[in-house]
C-alpha cells in the first residue's frame, strides 16, 4: 500500500484516519440556516447561503420537510448530500409557502 500521500500529516490525524473510524469522503450539504429542531423556528439565516437566496428569514418556521410534517427527526433531513435539493414548507406570520433549496458544501456558506 502506497501511503506517500500522507506525508506531512500529524501522527494523531494519521492514526484517526487509518483506524477507519472517520469517513474521509462524506461531505454533508447544508442550506445555511440555524434551526431549533424541536419547534422548527429558524434562528439565523447566513448571508451567503442558499436559504437566503430563496428568501428565508429569521423567525420563519419549518412546517414540512420534503412533504412530510416537520418533526424533530425529519428536520435533521434538511441537511444531505451537496447538490441535492430539499423542499421546505414555511410559515411566516400568517402566510405559508414552499421553497426548494439546493444544498451546498458547508464551506460555501458564509456571513458578510
Amino acid at each position: 500500500m502506497n501511503l506517500g500521500f500522507l506525508y506531512g500529516f500529524s501522527p494523531l490525524l494519521l492514526a484517526i484516519v487509518l483506524s477507519g473510524k472517520v469517513s474521509t469522503t462524506r461531505v454533508e450539504g447544508r442550506v445555511g440556516i440555524q434551526i431549533d429542531y424541536k419547534t422548527g423556528l429558524i434562528g439565523h439565516v447566513y448571508f451567503y447561503s442558499p436559504a437566503r437566496a430563496v428568501g428565508l428569514r429569521k423567525g420563519d418556521i419549518v412546517l414540512e420537510v420534503d412533504g412530510e410534517k416537520g418533526t424533530d427527526k425529519n428536520r435533521h433531513e434538511i441537511h444531505g448530500d451537496p447538490g441535492s435539493t430539499v423542499t421546505l414548507k414555511i410559515r411566516r406570520r400568517q402566510e405559508e409557502f414552499t421553497v426548494r433549496i439546493e444544498r451546498v458544501e458547508r464551506w460555501k456558506i458564509k456571513e458578510r
